[in-house]
């Protein structure tokens, strides 16, 4: 029992709770079961499409946390669209946007992750906008931890 009841704050992570659970009918059954609390552990950020989105990435990949960033394509070839995401889980709660000019998106933590999973269909859920022209020349996306690809 003390490991389960260590789970409360383990691996960078903060249980809303930990609770464990049994039935006996015949036989035993027993269940652990975790509560996350997001607003402990992950904050979600819209990313401004402007001339910094270059910068900004790069400053989200430099932070000491788990960091989630995507940008989302659609509207059609003669007139693109862009949006911007980051998902940041840290240990303690963020009281603040760790990059200058991300935009708190509270309570778009779950929708988010669901959105940001690679097999997901769903959009990313931020309004788009006109993709500046020559943005996306600007960014490095690494495609591997240890080399950055042009993409």
């Amino acid at each position: 029992m003390p490991v389960v009841a260590s789970y409360v704050d383990r691996f960078g992570l903060r249980c809303n709770k930990v609770r464990v659970t049994s039935l006996v009918d015949g036989g035993n059954a027993t269940w652990i079961g975790m509560t996350l609390d997001a607003g402990a552990n992950l904050a979600a950020f819209g990313i401004p499409v402007d001339g910094r989105l270059a910068e900004r990435v790069g400053e989200l990949r430099a932070l000491q946390a788990q960091t989630w960033t995507a940008l989302e394509f659609g509207g059609t070839s003669a007139h693109p669209t862009v949006s911007a995401w980051c998902a940041v889980r840290t240990p303690e709660r963020l009281r603040y946007a760790p990059v200058s000019g991300l935009v708190v998106h509270c309570g778009a933590q779950g929708p988010l992750l669901t959105a940001l999973d690679p097999r997901s269909v769903l959009r990313l859920g931020l309004n788009p906008s006109p993709l500046p022209a020559g943005l996306l020349g600007q960014l490095r996306w690494p495609v591997e931890s240890d080399h950055p690809a042009m993409i």
